[in-house]
C-alpha cells in the first residue's frame, strides 16, 4: 500500500486530530542534547528510526491542540500547566492514533507502531522535520495556525507515502520574549538548559535546592510561562477538545485534597497526566508555592 495524504486527512477529521505531516525514516538532525532522564532509550535509538525499526519507510507525525481556555485559579487551589488539563493526554491521543492506525493499515504485510510521548524518537525533531511546526526559541514546536500548545504523536510504518512533507522555512526572527520571560533564564538561542527549566524542576524527585525553589510560584506541575507570552499563541486558533476542558475545575488541584490518603488522592486525580509523579511531588511543590506566595503569571 501507499500512505495517502487524502486518506489521512479524512481520518484526521473523523477522530478529531488537528494536524498531521509525513516524513521519511532517515536519521534526525540533533539539536541540543538527546539525553533525557525520563526515557529508557539511548541517543542512537532517539535519533535513528531504523535502529529499532529497520523496515521503517514513513513516519506520520500528528498534532493535537490543547490551546483553548486557560484554567481559572480559585481560592484553595493550585494550577497545573495546560498539558495536564482534564484527562491524561497520553491515553486520549493514543486512542485516537490507534483508531487511525487500525483503519489505515489494513494490509496484513503492513507494520506500524503508535507512540505518544513515550516512544523512542524525539517528537520535536520529527515535528520540525515533517513541517508540523518549527522549533521556537522556547524549544517548543510552533505550528503557525495552532501555536505551541500541541501534543505530538507519531505512527512509524514500513509503508511508503505518496509524498513527504517539507520542513517549514520559518523561525522566531528577532523575537526573544520567551527568553526574557523565563524566570530561571533557562532559554538561549533555541536551546534550553533543562536543569534550570521550571517544568523539569517541578517533576524532579527529591529535595530541591534554594535556586530550584525560588521561582516555583504559579504551577504545582509543569510551567507554561514561555508559551503564554509567545505571540504565536496569542493569535493561535482555539480548539476545544472535551476530554481536556469539559470538567468545571480542569487544571486545578485542591489544597485540602492533600489531606487525603495516597489511595484517595490517586483515585480522585487518576485521570490527569500530572499524577504520574505521584502525590508526594505535587505536595512538595504546593508547599513551596505557599512559601513563595506571589504568582509569576497573573
Amino acid at each position: 500500500m501507499i500512505i495517502k495524504h487524502s486518506e489521512l486527512d479524512k481520518l484526521k477529521k473523523k477522530y478529531s486530530v488537528d494536524a498531521f505531516r509525513i516524513t521519511d525514516a532517515s536519521r534526525l538532525d540533533l539539536l541540543g542534547d538527546a539525553s533525557n532522564e525520563f526515557t529508557k532509550y539511548n541517543k542512537e535509538e532517539r535519533l535513528n528510526p531504523k535502529t529499532l525499526f529497520p523496515n521503517a519507510k514513513s513516519i506520520i507525525v500528528f498534532g493535537l491542540s490543547y490551546n483553548y481556555k486557560k484554567a481559572e485559579k480559585k481560592d484553595g487551589t493550585y494550577l497545573l500547566s495546560r498539558s495536564s488539563y482534564g484527562y491524561d493526554y497520553h491515553k486520549i491521543f493514543k486512542e485516537k492514533l490507534d483508531k487511525i492506525d487500525k483503519e489505515l493499515f489494513l494490509d496484513e504485510k503492513s507494520e506500524s507502531h503508535v507512540f505518544v510521548d513515550t516512544g523512542p524518537l524525539i517528537e520535536r525533531l520529527l515535528a520540525k522535520k515533517s513541517g508540523l511546526g518549527f522549533l521556537g526559541k522556547n524549544t517548543c514546536i510552533i505550528n503557525p495556525n495552532l501555536g505551541s500548545f500541541i501534543f505530538i504523536g507519531y505512527i512509524i510504518s514500513n509503508e511508503p507515502s505518496d509524498f513527504f512533507d517539507e520542513s517549514l522555512k520559518i523561525d522566531c526572527g528577532a523575537c526573544d520574549i520567551c527568553e526574557r520571560a523565563c524566570p530561571n533564564r533557562a532559554l538561549c538561542g533555541y536551546k534550553m538548559q533543562m536543569t534550570k527549566c521550571l517544568s523539569y524542576i517541578t517533576q524532579k524527585k527529591g529535595d530541591l535546592s534554594e535556586f530550584e525553589k525560588k521561582n516555583i510560584k504559579t504551577y504545582i506541575y509543569g510551567c507554561d510561562i514561555c508559551q503564554e507570552v509567545c505571540p504565536y499563541n496569542k493569535n493561535a486558533k482555539k480548539v476545544y477538545h472535551e476530554e481536556f476542558h469539559e470538567l468545571d475545575d480542569y487544571g486545578l488541584v485542591y489544597k485540602d485534597d492533600f489531606n487525603l490518603s495516597n489511595r484517595e488522592f490517586k483515585e480522585k486525580y487518576k485521570a490527569m497526566a500530572a499524577l504520574w509523579r505521584g502525590k508526594k511531588i505535587l505536595e512538595r511543590n504546593a508547599n513551596i508555592i505557599d512559601n513563595n506566595k506571589n504568582d509569576i503569571v497573573k
